[in-house]
C-alpha cells in the first residue's frame, strides 16, 4: 500500500488566515437531510486538544452551528484529521472523517442517516454511482457504510458494496478539501482490490500535494515567504519518500529545490529592497 500523506506532512506552523488556523477557530456547519434530524453533533480533532459540540440554529432548526477551536496557534501537523459525529434518538451514531489544515478555512456538509436498509441490486446500484453533489455523495457514502456494516450481504454483493463504500470516500475526498479519505473503507477495498486502492490513494495524496503546493503559491505571491517556505520544505521531504505523489501538478524534488531557491531570493530582495 501506497504511504497516507498524512502521515508524511509534519513540521511546527502557523499560516495566517489562509488556513484559518492562526486564530485557531475554524467554522463548522452542519445540516441535516429530511427526516434525519440528529440530536447532537460533535466535532473531534485528533490532536489530543479540542472536542467541540456544535449548536443548534434555533432561529432556522435546520443545521448545528459552531467554531473548533485548536487550542493554540502554533499547530504540529499541516494537515490535521478530524471526525464529525452525529447523534441520533434511536441511539444510533454517524461519523465523518474530515481535516483541518492549509485551504481549509470553513467545514460545511449535510449529514444523512439512513433507514431500513436492503442488499438489493437497485440499493446497491445506487451507492455505486458517483455524484459532483457532495451532500448526494456523502449520502452515498454513508448508505455504504451502514450496509456493509449492517452484514448479511451475500459474497458478490458485499465485494460491490466494499468497493462503493471507498469509492465514495474517495470521490468526497477529491471534491472538498476538508473530506478525509475513510481509513476503514481504504483498509475493506485494500484486502478485494489491492492495486485499485493503491492508485486511488495515490490519487489522493496528489490532491493533498496540490492543496499545498496552492496555498505556497498564495503565501508567496503576498509576501509571505517564510511559511511558503516552509510548506515547501514539507512537500519536498513527502516527494523524496513517494515521488508521484506530485504528478498531478508536475512537482518533482528537483522543482520545489529550485522553488526553495526563488523563495530564498525573493526574501532577500525584499528584506534589502
Amino acid at each position: 500500500m501506497r504511504p497516507n500523506l498524512f502521515g508524511m506532512l509534519s513540521l511546527p506552523l502557523c499560516l495566517h488566515v489562509h488556513s484559518a488556523l492562526c486564530d485557531a477557530q475554524v467554522p463548522v456547519d452542519v445540516y441535516w437531510a429530511s427526516n434525519s434530524q440528529p440530536q447532537t453533533i460533535s466535532v473531534d480533532v485528533d490532536n489530543g486538544r479540542s472536542i467541540a459540540d456544535l449548536q443548534m440554529d434555533t432561529a432556522n432548526k435546520v443545521h448545528f452551528i459552531g467554531q473548533v477551536a485548536l487550542a493554540d496557534n502554533v499547530v504540529t501537523k499541516l494537515f490535521i484529521p478530524g471526525l464529525i459525529t452525529a447523534g441520533y434518538s434511536d441511539g444510533a451514531e454517524e461519523t465523518v472523517p474530515i481535516k483541518f489544515g492549509p485551504g481549509i478555512s470553513v467545514i460545511r456538509m449535510r449529514i444523512f442517516h439512513p433507514a431500513a436498509l436492503d442488499c438489493g441490486n437497485e440499493t446497491v446500484r445506487t451507492i455505486e454511482q458517483s455524484a459532483s453533489d457532495p451532500d448526494l455523495l456523502l449520502k452515498r457514502y454513508i448508505t455504504a457504510r451502514a450496509l456493509y456494516r449492517m452484514g448479511g450481504c451475500g459474497s458478490y454483493q458485499v465485494r460491490r458494496v466494499i468497493k462503493a463504500w471507498f469509492d465514495r470516500s474517495y470521490g468526497l475526498a477529491i471534491l472538498r478539501p476538508f473530506f478525509r479519505l475513510d481509513d476503514d473503507a481504504r483498509d475493506e477495498a485494500q484486502k478485494i482490490l489491492p492495486s485499485y486502492v493503491d492508485n486511488y490513494v495515490q490519487q489522493v495524496n496528489g490532491n493533498n500535494v496540490k492543496i499545498l503546493n496552492d496555498v505556497k503559491l498564495d503565501l508567496a505571491k503576498q509576501g509571505e515567504y517564510d511559511a511558503a517556505t516552509k510548506i515547501n520544505s514539507t512537500l519536498l521531504n513527502a516527494l523524496e519518500e513517494n515521488p508521484t505523489a506530485g504528478t498531478k501538478q508536475g512537482l518533482t524534488p528537483q522543482q520545489l529545490i529550485l522553488d526553495k531557491s526563488f523563495l530564498d531570493s525573493a526574501k532577500a530582495k525584499a528584506v534589502n529592497g
